[in-house]
């Protein structure tokens, strides 16, 4: 759609005419999870249970529905397939095993599940999984050579394990699928990663005789009626949901403008004073600089706090090893907790933070459960959903950012392309940080 011309069919609605119209960028989360799911056979696994429900003499659909516990659409599907292919007889009301299905039956035993990486993309304005296809998800730079120059920031931040239903999942990705090998999936473990990607529509601007305003959007020339919906229950028009193209595509620099804006929330609201929050970066091969603190510093920040800690100190990485928790850091440790300091050390998904029956922890974790043993005071948990990096000392300073305190550089762990971190010392916005722990 390159003039006016084309958008005749999209001229009025009822009650509304068209003043405008904008190319634009609808917000999507390209999401990677992990996923358990059936090893692919030619009987699904809930076909199965409902060929051995209806064998047992559950007969009805609606029992069969209610002792799986699953969703109703799943299982009329599958009973649908098993009346398609003669496993079954009957109707709603009263079904019945044939012998197709006992032969069926006698095929299988135990389940067998394997665990995999989904790409599912998460629509930023539904708030939900949508059949979005790959080749559709540009990034703003893309987004921008298409000819596109505002993006609409999603409702929401990036998805996080609990908001992702199976059921959401196995429809998306099952319509983007040709195989259908989306129905086998069974449960959702984790949310690996989620960069915001946009795909490129119109956005079409209303107004009445009264002055309401109404957006629609079209994508393809095929009106969004869903998200133009979710938009206006959303409030879209009432927050600064359309914003000018950003050319830069630099993750660091995305998960860095958001930590500011909410430590700069935290603070009360406005921005915060002069001395307060500080933002630093270090990008690689920019070691020489000297108009900014270099990024390998940041050792030096963590020997402070280990010394100088009085109530509180908050450690989060995504890794560790024992070029950083040495003897000499299992020492400050261990003094701080004869002081009373509460410790806490939060490790990101590729960090085991709790051993499995008769399996070994890593050294460094096992010097570290060897006093918590001994103190209450210290406390190791897991955080499958760690992003950026924490060190929160007392009630006085919050260092956030891309750095992991517990396995530094020259370690194997993944790292953004640009280092940086963000400094807050502001009652209000520590604590408030402090309390996402």
């Amino acid at each position: 759609m390159s003039d006016d011309a084309k958008l005749e069919a999209f001229a009025s609605v009822p009650g509304f005419k068209l003043v405008d119209y904008k190319r634009v960028g609808l917000p999507v989360f390209g999401v990677y999870i992990d996923v358990l799911t059936e090893e692919k056979r030619s009987l699904h696994l809930v076909s199965e249970y409902c060929l051995r429900l209806i064998d047992s003499g559950v007969h009805r659909m609606t029992d069969v529905i209610g002792l799986l516990g699953l969703s109703p659409t799943v299982v009329r599907v599958a009973l649908a397939d098993l009346l398609r292919n003669r496993a079954i007889t009957g109707d709603e009301a009263n079904l019945r095993i044939a012998s197709i299905g006992q032969e069926l039956l006698s095929i299988y035993g135990e389940i067998v599940c394997v665990e995999g990486t989904w790409f599912v993309p998460f629509d930023g304005i539904l708030r939900k999984p949508f059949p979005w296809s790959r080749e559709k998800l540009l990034t703003p730079k893309q987004l921008k050579d298409a000819g596109h120059s505002i993006e609409l920031a999603p409702f929401g931040n990036r998805p996080i394990t609990r908001e992702l239903s199976v059921d959401d999942v196995w429809r998306a990705v099952s319509d983007l699928r040709s195989d259908k090998s989306a129905d086998r999936l069974i449960s959702i473990r984790n949310v690996r990663r989620a960069p915001l990607r946009f795909v490129p529509a119109i956005a079409l601007a209303y107004k009445s005789d009264t002055g309401m305003s109404h957006v629609a959007f079209l994508v393809d020339g095929r009106p969004m009626d869903q998200h133009a919906a979710e938009f206006v229950r959303s409030g879209g028009m009432k927050r600064p949901t359309f914003r000018k193209l950003a050319v830069s595509d630099d993750e660091a620099d995305q998960l860095r403008a958001k930590v500011k804006r909410r430590l700069t929330r935290s603070a009360g609201g406005a921005p915060a004073a002069a001395g307060t929050l500080t933002l630093y970066g270090d990008a690689v091969g920019e070691a020489n600089r000297l108009s900014i603190p270099k990024i390998y510093a940041l050792p030096s920040m963590l020997r402070s706090a280990l010394t100088e800690a009085k109530e509180r100190l908050i450690i989060t990485s995504r890794g560790i090893s024992t070029q950083a928790v040495d003897a000499h850091f299992l020492a400050a440790i261990e003094l701080l907790l004869e002081r009373g300091v509460s410790v806490f050390i939060g490790l990101g998904p590729n960090v085991r933070a709790v051993a499995a029956t008769g399996e070994k922890l890593e050294r460094p974790l096992e010097q570290l459960h060897a006093l918590q043993g001994k103190s209450a005071n210290l406390q190791i948990a897991s955080l499958p959903e760690l992003s950026c990096t924490h060190l929160i000392v007392d009630k006085a300073q919050c260092v956030v950012g891309d750095y992991d305190w517990l396995s530094p550089d020259g370690s194997s762990q993944p790292t953004f392309k640009d280092r940086w971190f963000l400094e807050v010392r502001q009652d209000r916005a520590v604590e408030k940080e402090a309390q996402r722990f």
